[in-house]
């Protein structure tokens, strides 16, 4: 579980950003992040965030994501207006894939992940990430 609210806190400050040209524009995005567990649906999170040019490159966010130390990022692929990559945790029996889509001022992330709880149960957990560039920081 851990290691799911470690993805999950990652994704809110990734997925705050759209880049052009593999760096981020700088502004005012409005993030919407819906997740699921084991296909029950949880209510919809919504936050604005102001970014600016030094939060980075999509590749260095999707990197900062292994906050547990025991997760490792791999197969992290850019082509085009994508980016894809693969997680695995080994300590939770943790695998995920992830993909970024960025078109314009628009990003969206899709991220699956698949582990065992502290009892043994298999669980699986799904985020979908919308963020959309509203304007510019005050």
């Amino acid at each position: 579980m851990k290691t799911r609210a470690a993805v999950v806190i990652a994704l809110a400050g990734l997925a705050g950003a759209a880049w052009a040209g593999g760096r981020m524009k700088p502004g005012k995005y409005e993030i919407v992040m819906s997740r699921e567990m084991n296909g029950q649906k949880m209510p919809p999170r919504t936050e604005t965030k102001c970014m600016t040019e030094k939060d980075g490159d999509p590749k260095d966010l999707v990197k900062k994501m292994q906050r547990d130390p025991s997760c490792q990022m791999s197969n992290l692929v850019e082509s085009g207006n994508k980016i894809s990559f693969d997680m695995t945790c080994p300590k939770d029996g943790g695998k995920g894939h992830g993909e970024i889509v960025i078109a314009g001022d628009e990003l969206t992330m899709t991220v699956t992940m698949d582990m065992k709880s502290p009892s043994g149960t298999q669980m699986s957990f799904a985020t979908n990430v919308h963020s959309k560039r509203v304007g510019d920081c005050p």
